[in-house]
């Protein structure tokens, strides 16, 4: 997988990214961004264009609750290799 997510990447030419990032100056979280991307690719000797525009908004800045692993959880766990976890091991 990882080397053909390598070879498909070897075939996108970014022609153009333009990214706007709002910081709170109190907090000096970031609580927006803006990113406008165009990107082109062969693919099966196809060219395309991807024009992308995304616009983001962060907030509740750390208000998550705390998670608690169950002990039957932590009991029977058993540790995962490198490989299976840079592998997709699953």
């Amino acid at each position: 997988m990882d080397e053909m997510l390598q070879g498909m990447m070897e075939d996108v030419e970014v022609e153009s990214i333009d990214y706007q990032i709002i910081i709170d100056k109190e907090t000096f979280y970031q609580t927006e961004a803006t990113i406008n991307m165009v990107m082109g690719m062969d693919i099966m000797d196809q060219s395309i264009t991807i024009d992308q525009d995304t616009h983001m908004t962060l907030s509740e800045f750390n208000e998550i609750d705390p998670i608690e692993i169950p002990q039957e959880v932590l009991d029977n766990a058993t540790e995962m290799s490198e490989d299976e976890l840079m592998g997709g091991g699953f």
